[in-house]
């Protein structure tokens, strides 16, 4: 998960990682990701279009079985290309200012030139930087202060 918002945050990419092995994995795992991606929406597009059908009249559902058959389905490697397309894209693109905000570029710029990407950004741009829940932190803290205060009243 960390390589997968490494290399969707603008700002670093592939240069953060330590080894080329490293950024090909990377690379690997955000096209598995992005294919998962593209056939949950196009299930989603399925199942709007279903419904939409179901209101439809009787007659209709008549001819499904047919216009299923007839009509012609996208090669997978067509939308393998445009993936691995907008991927290769947004890697040569130039590198974010480091103290600009990758949630408002990806917003701005990133959602109009790379809409796959741009879904999986949101997904896993918004891991905590942490695995620590911040309440442990400040419980231990606490702890280190206590100590010192029950240190200095002897």
């Amino acid at each position: 998960m960390l390589s997968m918002a490494t290399i969707l945050d603008p700002r670093f990419k592939n240069i953060a990682f330590q080894s080329e092995v490293a950024v090909e994995a990377a690379i690997t795992q955000l096209t598995t990701e992005a294919s998962k991606q593209v056939s949950n929406d196009s299930m989603m597009d399925h199942s709007l279009d279903k419904d939409s059908r179901d209101i439809t009249t009787c007659t209709d559902s008549l001819w499904e079985g047919f216009e299923r058959k007839a009509t012609p389905k996208k090669a997978p490697s067509k939308t393998e290309e445009v993936i691995s397309s907008e991927i290769k894209n947004y890697l040569e693109e130039s590198l974010l200012d480091r103290k600009k905000n990758p949630f408002m570029w990806w917003k701005t710029q990133g959602q109009a030139q790379f809409p796959i990407l741009a879904k999986l950004a949101r997904k896993f741009l918004c891991i905590p930087a942490t695995s620590i829940p911040p309440e442990r932190i400040f419980l231990k803290k606490g702890r280190i202060f206590s100590e010192k205060r029950r240190l200095i009243k002897t």
